[in-house]
Formats: structure tokens, C-alpha cells, sequence
């Protein structure tokens, strides 16, 4: 038996508590790094990731898509779905000065976005949805100028994205978070689907790193507590996951 486990249990979470009580001291109750840097932040996280994005750290990897999307997209509408509490939505309202529709199944979920947009300044630009459904999509795509679709919707992509009863789709730029545990085939079957009409950038999740952590750190807390601050960036993903960028070309 491991000498930890031998210890008493509120002594073996000390560490897990410290690196915990550290982030939240550091930021404020604000976002600490990422593309929504300085973001004032609620005290909650319905889908239970919430040092991540206190940290910035949360889907880091789209953080050069994201700067790409503030400085040469320029949308005018972004459309959220799946926008849990609200990082997204009320993040790219700040990071692009869009109009956000945020999309939200939970109610809690749709509380904290209204929260979160408030405490930001942006409770005008950011409206909130409950259930996202095929004609729900279809009306905020008839939305006038650029438009900019972010979904994690958990595996119902395959319902709501199809350009063959959406044909609105084919014109706008849509962030995916594929979920292949839920469904081996999405991802062949958005590329087919958009083929003919979008370019497609695929990126991967990536380790993180103690680099990562926009807190200094102290060599005794890097050696020490090193798999705690690695957990506390640990966004707790069933597998590798991956997203698709897609960018409508002209003749699409």
C-alpha cells in the first residue's frame, strides 16, 4: 500500500486544495492567460472544467484560430451552441465585439451566461437560447454579415450540421469539437459534407505542459507539486479529442 493512502484523507487533498486556493487568489475572478485574458469569470462550471479556463489553459490549442478569427474573420454574429456557462460566448463578444447568440440546454447553464455577460459589459451583445434544433439554426443563419458557428454540442453535430437542410451553413465559418468516442464516423462524415464547399483545418489536443500555467511557479512547487498543477489543467477528456476549422471558399 502506497504511504499516501495510509494518511488521512484531508491531509492527502492539501495539496490538491493549495493549488486550488492558489489560482483563485492569483486571478481575481479573472481569466489569468488564453485568448480571453483578463475576462472576469463566475464562480461555476456546469460541465465541472473550471481551473481550466480560470487558467486559460482550457482548449489552449485554439488559441492561434481564435486570434485568427479576431483579426482577419472580423465576424459580425457568432452563434454558440453548446455554450455551457459561457466562456465562448461571452468570450469572443469581448475578444471580436460580435453579437453573440449562445445556444444552452441547462438552465443553469443559461443563468451564468447572462451573469457572465453582465459582469463583462457585453449583456446587450450576448443573447441566450435554450435547445438548439434544425430550424432554431436555420433562422440565426439568415443573420446579416459575417457569420461564425462554434459548436460542441456532444455528439448531435451529425443532426446539425448538414448543408443538404441547412444551406445557409455553406457560407459561414464553423469551429467544431468533434466527439469520435460518441460517433467512430463524424469526422468523415462532416468532411464530406463540406467538401465541395469549405477548406478544413483539423487540429488535435495537445499535453500540457508546466509552461502552460500563466502563474509563476517555484522550483520546490514544480518538483513537489507537479501532478497537481498538471491536474489542475487537466480538462478530464475521454480520449484524445480533436476539432475541425472550416472556411467557406468563395465558389462554395
Amino acid at each position: 500500500m502506497k504511504l499516501r493512502n495510509l494518511l488521512p484523507s484531508d491531509i492527502r487533498t492539501l495539496p490538491r486544495a493549495h493549488v486550488r486556493k492558489r489560482i483563485e487568489h492569483e486571478c481575481g475572478g479573472r481569466i489569468l492567460g488564453g485568448p480571453f485574458f483578463g475576462m472576469k469569470y463566475v464562480a461555476d462550471s456546469i460541465n465541472g472544467i473550471y481551473l481550466p479556463k480560470l487558467l486559460g489553459t482550457y482548449e489552449i490549442e485554439l488559441k492561434p484560430v481564435l486570434q485568427k478569427i479576431s483579426d482577419s474573420l472580423k465576424p459580425d454574429v457568432v452563434l454558440n451552441v453548446g455554450a455551457a456557462e459561457g466562456y465562448y460566448a461571452v468570450g469572443m463578444a469581448l475578444l471580436t465585439g460580435a453579437t453573440v447568440c449562445a445556444f444552452e440546454m441547462e438552465a443553469r447553464g443559461r443563468e451564468l451566461i447572462e451573469v457572465l455577460a453582465r459582469s463583462n459589459g457585453v449583456g446587450e451583445k450576448v443573447h441566450v437560447r435554450g435547445r438548439c434544433d434544425v430550424e432554431s439554426l436555420r433562422q440565426e443563419l439568415t443573420a446579416t454579415g459575417r457569420i461564425l458557428l462554434i459548436m460542441d454540442v456532444e455528439g448531435t453535430e451529425r443532426d446539425l450540421l448538414d448543408p443538404e437542410a441547412l444551406a445557409g451553413l455553406r457560407g459561414v465559418h464553423i469551429l467544431l469539437e468533434l466527439h469520435d468516442f460518441v460517433d467512430r464516423d463524424i469526422g468523415r462524415t462532416i468532411t464530406e459534407r463540406f467538401r465541395s464547399s469549405h477548406d478544413i483545418e483539423e487540429i488535435w489536443e495537445r499535453r500540457r505542459v508546466m509552461a502552460d500555467l500563466p502563474i509563476r511557479v517555484s522550483t520546490l512547487e514544480r518538483i513537489f507539486l507537479h501532478r497537481f498543477w498538471m491536474g489542475a489543467m487537466s480538462e478530464r477528456r475521454p480520449e484524445r479529442m480533436r476539432w475541425f476549422f472550416m472556411s467557406p471558399r468563395a465558389s462554395g
